[in-house]
């Protein structure tokens, strides 16, 4: 075999292991295997993999599928085989929108919601109420009803002819720093919600289309019995554009509202009116789900090695699918890969020691919510895991590196005398690659290399190794396709996690040991 040592001779487990016999397994790791999951993964189909909706659900369809295949043992339930499921508590809007006259205002393209409460759907009565300040050197409020209707007022606070705050004089007071005092301010004399106009159209719309991108028009939060925290009054974050329409004026008659606001004018016009609105919550509780199946071990099968990777992604936005593709449909796929390596070992005759738990988790984009889970209700116990890997974006590669080179970065626990880079040493030794890993030890990082699921397991004390290839433009967008993963630098590191896993489950060391 010209990829690997022709004569190495590895002891596990007291039999002499030939590396043609792990060739078989590691070559079993192809980039025409990875291109197959991949096209199934980040298609069309699983509509971005987002938690708590149904394309994740086909995913986690799609993975318990190749588990059954692949034969590995289901600790999950018979009527729902190699799923962990856990319990979200959503607090995110499902629809909300104004409406005036013909002219329909949308989230995600003019508005953005923020906060728990109320839902309110119906016919409500709007008033504009300037800067929204309430203060004894300057009130908006003066002889203004706002109770049970919907209150507009304009982000920041005004200033006198001299330039000065009319409030506080030379410093921004909480009114300008903190709209959230505004919103106090309504509904504590009666509004059922708020909308923030902000002056500037551009940052505004910046911010309304990155959430819009990103998902973020409102939470999840990992709960198990009941909403966690304070419920949080709901405001309506708007353009100067969306807030005129909104009032059934013109954006021209606003910004002379707000230039003579900005120049201490007290008396303006108070546009008031009517207003459809519709603001709906999803439901409060949904199951979402891990995937778990196990290759068993020899001599330490009761203790285990996991191979994790986040599955799910950012669904579906107004700009189109994310995909997902290299976050993290590569990492998944890494996970169904070293599976198969483990079970062509183990059908030539050689099982690793220790038990080896498969495990893609959910809800990583939205907080590591499926290994926060896992580590708090873990399958295995903690205290017999020997060490945790996890993959995230091994499909592409950074700016910091070429088109020819081949690399991942692999943060390890401990430093770089420690028994895992003894074992990644050991693992790289396995093969014949120009794959050139960039270590990393958690002993010289102030914190984890990039913000993924083997935090989860490093906080409870698990030693984990981190395969890793940095971010790219298409992070978190519809253009991460699964035409754009680098195939042949994947396989290669692929291998590599299999081997690194392979050498973790056969060790005569302690996860104790440093």
């Amino acid at each position: 075999m010209k990829r690997y040592f022709s004569i190495l001779i590895m002891l596990v487990s007291g039999v002499s292991l030939t590396a043609q016999t792990l060739g078989t397994a590691i070559e079993s790791i192809s980039t025409q295997d990875i291109r197959r999951h991949m096209l199934v993964l980040a298609s069309d189909s699983m509509e971005g993999r987002k938690t708590g909706e149904s394309g994740i659900t086909k995913a986690a369809d799609y993975l318990t599928g190749e588990f059954e295949r692949l034969g590995l043992i289901n600790p999950g339930t018979a009527e729902n085989p190699y799923i962990q499921e856990y319990r979200l508590f959503r607090s995110a809007w499902e629809e909300y929108y104004f409406i005036q006259g013909t002219d329909t205002i949308r989230s995600e393209r003019d508005l953005l919601i923020q906060g728990s409460v109320p839902e309110v759907t119906g016919e409500y009565d709007f008033v504009f109420a300037g800067f929204g300040i309430d203060h004894p050197k300057y009130s908006n409020y003066k002889d203004l009803d706002v109770q049970g209707k919907i209150v507009l007022y304009i982000t920041g606070e005004p200033k006198d002819k001299n330039g000065k705050y009319i409030t506080t004089g030379n410093s921004v007071s909480g009114f300008g720093k903190f709209s959230s005092n505004k919103d106090s301010i309504a509904y504590s004399r009666g509004a059922i919600s708020t909308v923030r106009i902000d002056p500037s159209d551009e940052t505004a719309g910046r911010m309304i289309r990155s959430a819009a991108v990103y998902g973020q028009t409102g939470m999840m939060s990992l709960s198990l019995q009941s909403p966690p925290g304070p419920q949080t009054r709901s405001y309506v974050y708007s353009t100067a554009d969306a807030g005129a329409r909104i009032m059934g004026i013109t954006k021209e008659q606003l910004n002379t509202a707000i230039d003579e606001l900005n120049s201490g004018k007290k008396t303006y016009t108070r546009w008031s009116g009517r207003i459809r609105m519709k603001a709906v919550k999803y439901p409060d509780f949904f199951v979402a789900e891990n995937v778990a199946g196990i290759l068993e071990g020899t001599d330490l099968k009761d203790q285990f090695v996991i191979v994790t990777a986040h599955f799910d992604h950012l669904g579906k936005s107004t700009v189109g699918i994310r995909y997902g593709a290299d976050d993290n449909a590569s990492g998944t796929i890494g996970i169904l890969e070293v599976a198969e390596a483990f079970v062509k070992a183990a059908e030539s005759g050689y099982r690793p020691r220790r038990s080896i738990l498969f495990l893609p988790v959910s809800g990583e984009e939205i907080g590591l919510l499926g290994s926060r889970y896992y580590v708090k209700k873990p399958i295995v116990p903690l205290e017999k895991t020997h060490a945790a890997v996890n993959m995230d974006m091994i499909g592409r590669r950074d700016a910091n590196h070429s088109d020819e080179q081949k690399y991942v970065y692999l943060y390890l626990s401990g430093d770089e005398n420690g028994w895992l880079h003894q074992a990644g040493q050991a693992a790289l030794a396995l093969l014949q690659t120009d794959l050139k890993p960039e270590f990393q030890f958690r002993s010289t990082s102030k914190q984890s290399l990039g913000g993924s699921d083997h935090m989860s397991f490093e906080s409870a004390k698990v030693p984990v190794a981190y395969f890793f290839n940095g971010l790219h433009p298409d992070y978190h967008k519809p253009a991460d396709t699964w035409d754009k993963i680098l195939y042949e630098q994947m396989q290669e590191t692929v291998r590599l996690v299999f081997t690194l896993t392979w050498e973790i489950a056969n060790s005569d060391r302690n996860s104790s040991e440093e």
